[in-house]
């Protein structure tokens, strides 16, 4: 537990704790599908609660190259030169030193399709391939230009280069260069509205982007019993804070211990008291918790590991998000 020293009169116990709701009952699940170049592993649906598209991340990334090709290598080639590249500009550049060498990203916007409007729509398919039930929908709107219409809260459509083994600044002679598009839609706003029951005999989703026009993206899923697992769906952080000595206030100079607790959506433990995994379990893949930020439902558990691969994301995006949220510029930094 952590000890926090107060420096001044604390707002009483009450307020200083806090949490998440918890989930209702028939409440709808969150769908997070994380496509690599085309490809995410297999969905596991324990039970069949209603669901609901929440976050859609599409990563193209090229081979390693020696020559500086800037965006070329994305607007050229592969599935990603199908897209309307029109208009694309590079938008900004940083350095960042990695052990004896420098790393540069170029980040690249205004191509016409991250600025078009988009829809996402996913078909649940049965054994057979078979398109079965109503489809799933998540609409992205156009860039800069929000309304009430759009479902997902947080939009970046986006290109980068990033070059590794710079020998200094200004100076990438004989660094790997990388290529990457990134589609992220986030956070649905509208998930009431489009919430739905998918059909018992799914056996795998199919993405269609409105902006890629007959590409589909399909992801396996399984089937679990809903009490198969020790953790349920839902994801609840709540602040446990000791008591104040006199039991009304801390005073200044008053020692606050401050324990965070993770919980699923109907309040169930995800670790025990002081246990949480170490980082060396993380790297390694190993066990099942109670978190995820990868591909995947909003399940408590799936590995830990994929907060990694989507914090990976994340931090890379990190330093474009104040140039690529101008549309929406309060959710910069959200993740």
């Amino acid at each position: 537990m952590k000890t926090v020293r107060i420096f001044a009169i604390a707002s009483s116990l009450g307020l200083l704790t806090f949490a998440q709701p918890a989930v209702p009952a028939g409440a709808g699940v969150g769908l997070s599908l994380l496509f690599e170049n085309g490809s995410m592993k297999p969905l596991t649906f324990y039970g069949n609660p209603p669901r609901y598209l929440n976050e859609i991340d599409l990563v193209y990334t090229t081979p390693p190259q020696v020559a500086d090709g800037g965006n070329n290598p994305l607007v050229q080639t592969g599935d990603t030169a199908a897209l309307d590249w029109k208009g694309v500009e590079m938008v900004d550049e940083d350095w960042r030193r990695t052990g004896d060498t420098f790393q540069r990203q170029r980040f690249y916007r205004n191509a016409a399709w991250m600025n078009a409007a988009s829809e996402f729509t996913v078909y649940a398919t049965d054994a057979q391939g078979r398109r079965v039930g109503a489809p799933l929908i998540m609409t992205a709107g156009r860039d800069d230009q929000a309304s009430d219409r759009d479902d997902g809260f947080v939009r970046r459509f986006v290109a980068r280069q990033i070059a590794s083994g710079c020998k200094k600044q200004g100076d990438c002679t004989g660094a790997q260069f990388v290529s990457q598009m990134l589609v992220q839609l986030r956070q649905n706003r509208n998930k009431v509205s489009r919430t739905l029951l998918l059909p018992p005999q799914t056996a795998a989703l199919e993405l269609a982007w409105s902006q890629q026009p007959g590409a589909r993206y399909t992801v396996a899923v399984k089937h679990a019993a809903a009490d198969s697992l020790p953790f349920g769906y839902g994801f609840q952080i709540s602040l446990d804070v000791s008591p104040p000595q006199n039991g009304r206030f801390f005073a200044p100079g008053e020692e606050v211990k401050l324990r965070p607790v993770f919980r699923d959506g109907q309040s169930h433990r995800l670790f025990e008291p002081g246990n949480l995994p170490t980082y060396g379990q993380v790297a390694r893949d190993e066990g099942t918790y109670g978190v995820t930020l990868g591909g995947g439902e909003e399940l408590i558990p799936i590995r830990v590991a994929e907060i990694a691969r989507r914090l990976w994301h994340g931090r890379h995006a990190a330093g474009i998000e104040e140039d690529v949220d101008r549309r929406r510029d309060h959710v910069a930094h959200s993740t």
